[in-house]
């Protein structure tokens, strides 16, 4: 029986008794109050059956909305998202369409989160971004220091749930400010289907497949480091994952529009055709403590005599590249965790990053033909629970290009992350960094110094 219901309830048969006391009871009375009681009974019993949707004139198999705190949905995120960027299950509120007894539950819920973040940026020689890039450091650059201020990371986050006859579906929109001009930008439009108790079909753009959430240290700069497989960070894609045992492996195929060709010698480039998907998989499991992510991508650098090859001078070919990943983090106690990142690519140095300074497969050779370009990345960092409100961070992560470097670009970049975080409510964190970028380009060796603080206001 629901509040109202009873509420009801009480006060009818309570008005009831109090007339019959008022009036004295006489004995013909009491048959004609047991019939006020039971028609007051049979209208009680019927409020209860409908419910308050139903008592509300709205249709029959109607539900009612309700709301609660918090936007945990049973939705694991572990394998999905970076621990630095889920937001805690205890923030935000969601909306529930709740059931009658005649419609099976959940129905759906849908919950609401996010947060204000506000960046203090801080640099000795060359302003680095919003986002700290080694590539913006400017060689021969003297002591031009500089501050910035923004809060382009704050970030809307809309996810949803859904029972129905074929399966669970569930969908993740979200938003910050890191569009030119401080604009509104698409981070993650993301649906799954769990066609099977153990088998969810995934589309939209998300993560690429060959990120690895493990390894990932937590800091305070939006920025990727450099040594891993976060060159780029989200794409279109249609992606297959299966549960089986303790491993979850997933296989995707997605957007190639990223891969590019660029000219040995006079700066002109071009991005490649893309005649076929990139094709990536992964697979996460645990070995003791240890949560370990390994992962894979193969794709086609294509240049065709009719499009870029025209512009470029060349005929048609094709170059098969692929790059290869793995990340873990090795809990040692509730105190401290080790994180490990490494990356290999020949031809597919775009899933790698490399703090801006690449972005290419492959350069077109002087006869005309592709040529892989070869890289390979590390990171290596530990987290350190100060106190249950307070941790402190630590990495070092390093990119370099090996083979087929385009003439002008970077050999590599090096940067040095140390953060400490405080967060004394679930509602607010605070922190502050300190970040050593160092740039290897072509015309020498150039670093810089940067002091970010933060605070985020969640809600």
């Amino acid at each position: 029986m629901n509040a109202s219901a009873k509420w009801l309830r009480r006060a009818l048969l309570g008005s009831v008794a109090l007339g019959a006391m008022a009036t004295g009871a006489q004995a013909d009375d009491l048959t004609a109050l047991k019939a006020q009681l039971e028609a007051l009974q049979s209208r009680v019993n019927q409020l209860e059956s409908t419910g308050p949707a139903a008592s509300a004139g709205a249709p029959e198999g109607a539900s009612y909305i309700s709301f609660r705190r918090g936007s945990d949905l049973g939705w694991d995120m572990s394998n999905l998202i970076p621990a630095d960027e889920r937001l805690m299950d205890d923030r935000g509120f969601t909306v529930a369409i709740t059931p009658t007894a005649d419609l099976p539950a959940p129905i759906m819920e849908v919950a609401i989160s996010g947060y204000v973040k506000a960046d203090f940026l801080y640099d000795t020689h060359n302003f680095l971004g919003d986002a700290a890039s080694p590539s913006a450091v400017a060689l021969g650059s003297g002591d031009d220091e500089n501050v910035r201020l923004h809060a382009r990371q704050s970030r809307f986050r809309i996810t949803s749930k859904s029972d129905t006859a074929v399966g669970q579906i569930r969908t993740l929109i979200e938003t910050d400010f890191f569009g030119a001009g401080n604009t509104l930008r698409l981070r993650h439009a993301w649906g799954e289907w769990d066609m099977t108790p153990n088998t969810t079909f995934g589309a939209g753009q998300f993560w690429t497949n060959f990120y690895s959430q493990a390894g990932q240290i937590n800091t305070i700069d939006f920025g990727a480091l450099l040594g891993g497989s976060d060159g780029i960070s989200r794409q279109s894609q249609f992606r297959i994952t299966h549960r089986t045992g303790p491993a979850t492996i997933s296989v995707a195929l997605e957007d190639p529009g990223g891969n590019s060709a660029v000219t040995f010698a006079g700066g002109t480039s071009g991005a490649t055709d893309h005649d076929l998907p990139d094709l990536t998989a992964r697979a996460a499991f645990s070995l003791g403590s240890a949560n370990v992510q390994v992962s894979g991508v193969v794709l086609e650098n294509h240049i065709d005599a009719n499009g870029v090859g025209a512009a470029l001078g060349v005929g048609n070919d094709s170059d098969i590249g692929f790059g290869l990943a793995a990340g873990v983090d090795i809990p040692f106690g509730d105190m401290i965790t080790l994180y490990g990142q490494a990356a290999y690519s020949d031809g597919a140095t775009r899933y790698l990053s490399s703090g801006g300074t690449a972005g290419y497969n492959a350069v077109i050779g002087p006869t005309g033909n592709l040529r892989s370009t070869e890289s390979y990345g590390w990171t290596v960092g530990a987290s350190f629970k100060m106190s249950e409100a307070s941790t402190f961070n630590a990495a070092y992560s390093s990119f370099r290009v090996t083979d087929n470097r385009p003439a002008g670009f970077d050999r590599g970049a090096d940067k040095i992350h140390v953060n400490y975080l405080w967060q004394p409510v679930s509602k607010l964190r605070m922190g502050v960094e300190g970040i050593w970028a160092n740039r290897e380009a072509t015309g020498g060796d150039q670093d810089n110094i940067r002091i970010q603080f933060a605070t985020w206001f969640f809600f």
